[in-house]
């Protein structure tokens, strides 16, 4: 799709948002800060112009500690701000940012692959990925960032037998709480890929909250362990002005608009090759 096509799109749900208030609270997501240009990276110049309109506009980013600390108060003008699978940079490029800002933002860490490389990565023809370490992941969590459970190997929750599963939710929980030395309560899915039985582990498992993929704003009555997300790595947003439209739409909880015009529009549309696991739910 064409920045000029994909910005009148942008344009016309980020107006809609403005004119018709959607209720509930946007948790927005994104996986990498770089410039490769993989579908699942934001350039940092792009995110960079996304906090700044955020920053311009009187809204506050916060991590989903803080959403579940504070309560329901504040939430006009707030997102929540999200990262899966702790990458180095985040770290490295993000944090820098969202401090600036006077943001913070949730981190989801996949302990398996803590001070190493994102091994699934490559599979799904994005390029090799290092993560964060526990020096950085300590400081991160020093300086006002939150870090919160992504399992442990990384391995979609669904297709796996229940005593993995309890093992990866349980066994991700204790080993950032032993190398952090506090309660972790907060999980993003794998793949996004949940189920009624993986929900019941997850509650099992002692977390308060669990994140998906599905699009949607966080609602009174959403269920705390399935919160859907506003994905900003459905775009590839290569300008500033792309930038600013493609966040206004997320924190007006509009964007899903935009993506879902484009699933029907044949041929401008692919799903990225990590959710076509699921495609089924």
């Amino acid at each position: 799709m064409s920045d000029a096509l994909k910005d009148t799109a942008l344009r016309v749900c980020a107006a809609l948002g403005r004119r018709f208030p959607l209720p509930g609270l946007s948790v927005i997501a994104y996986h990498s800060i770089d410039g490769s240009g993989s579908y699942m990276s934001t350039p940092p110049d792009m995110f960079r112009a996304q906090m700044e309109w955020l920053r311009e506009q009187g809204y506050r980013g916060v991590s989903m500690r803080q959403r579940f600390e504070q309560g329901p108060a504040g939430a006009e003008r707030t997102v929540v701000l999200t990262f899966d699978d702790g990458l180095a940079n985040f770290a490295e490029a993000a944090w820098p940012i969202l401090r600036e800002m006077a943001f913070s933002a949730t981190n989801y860490v996949p302990t398996a692959f803590i001070g190493a490389d994102a091994a699934w990565y490559p599979v799904y023809g994005l390029p090799p990925m290092p993560c964060m370490g526990w020096d950085a992941l300590r400081a991160l969590r020093r300086e006002g960032a939150d870090v919160q459970s992504h399992g442990h190997s990384h391995r979609d929750l669904t297709r796996v037998s229940p005593e993995e599963r309890r093992d990866e939710l349980r066994r991700s929980r204790a080993v950032l709480e032993e190398g952090l030395g506090e309660p972790v309560e907060h999980l993003a899915y794998p793949f996004g890929g949940t189920s009624v039985e993986v929900r019941r582990d997850v509650q099992a498992a002692g977390y308060r909250s669990a994140v998906t993929l599905a699009t949607g704003r966080w609602r009174e009555g959403t269920h705390p362990l399935g919160i859907p997300r506003q994905d900003v790595d459905l775009i590839a947003v290569r300008t500033p002005r792309t930038a600013r439209l493609s966040i206004e739409a997320c924190a007006r909880g509009t964007f899903g608009w935009y993506t879902a015009a484009k699933a029907r529009v044949r041929g401008l549309y692919a799903t990225p090759p990590h959710r076509k696991a699921n495609d089924r739910r």
